[in-house]
Formats: structure tokens, C-alpha cells, sequence
């Protein structure tokens, strides 16, 4: 068993990893392979936090370096203009929906507007 640290910059960011290698033969694993880290490993190192101690962050607040971190991070921004439409769209049929039940709960009190609700839910979920 033995450590490998490597650091690497990546958009001006110092990345540090660590990995442990294992034998082959002592992994419970089939498909363990020493030179890729598990699923779990990838998951549970996400969460750490990012190095923002560069000289390029000096004299920014906290907020000014997580704007820098995050306009600097390598996740794709792939939302197009018809996403955002389909999302108003959704937004504004959702809200009409809300503000519709209100008549419904007048008129047929909140029992009748739960069942109401129910029946639709398990329609749509039948369908989808």
C-alpha cells in the first residue's frame, strides 16, 4: 500500500489529490483498478472545500471569492433561452393553478379540494 499526492492548477486553482493504492489482490472488488478511485471516494470528496487562499483573492470578501470561485469553476452553463422559456412557462401555469384552487376551496371546502388534488396526482403519476 502506498500514498500518491499530486497538485495540479487548474484555472489559476492549486488541486490537491491524494490517493491511496491498494493490491489488486487484497480488494474484494472485481473491478477495483488502482489507478481510478472508487464512486464513493469521488462522491464524498465534492464536498471539501475550495482553495481560495491564491494571491488573486486577496482583499476580496467572502462573497467577492465565491463569485470568483464559482465564475472560475469548470461546471457548463448549458441552460438555453428555450429552457428558461419552458421554465416561465411552467412557473406561470403552476401559479394560475394555485391561485385557481382558491375558487375550489370556496366552493367545495378542503375536503373536497384534497380529494381533488389526490385524484389528479395519481392520474398524472399513472402517466408519467
Amino acid at each position: 500500500m502506498s500514498t500518491n499526492i499530486h497538485t495540479e492548477k487548474l484555472n489559476g486553482v492549486n488541486i490537491t489529490a491524494s490517493a491511496v493504492d491498494f493490491d489488486a489482490s487484497s480488494s474484494n472488488d472485481p473491478h477495483y483498478t488502482a489507478s481510478s478511485p472508487s464512486k464513493w471516494s469521488n462522491f464524498k470528496d465534492s464536498f471539501g472545500r475550495m482553495d481560495t487562499n491564491e494571491p488573486s483573492y486577496a482583499g476580496m470578501t467572502d462573497l467577492e471569492r465565491a463569485v470568483a470561485a464559482t465564475a472560475k469553476s469548470p461546471l457548463s452553463q448549458s441552460l438555453k433561452s428555450r429552457h428558461l422559456q419552458m421554465i416561465a412557462i411552467g412557473g406561470a401555469i403552476g401559479t394560475g393553478l394555485f391561485v385557481g384552487s382558491g375558487s375550489a376551496l370556496r366552493t367545495g371546502g378542503p375536503a373536497a379540494l384534497l380529494i381533488g388534488w389526490i385524484l389528479v396526482g395519481t392520474m398524472i403519476y399513472c402517466t408519467v
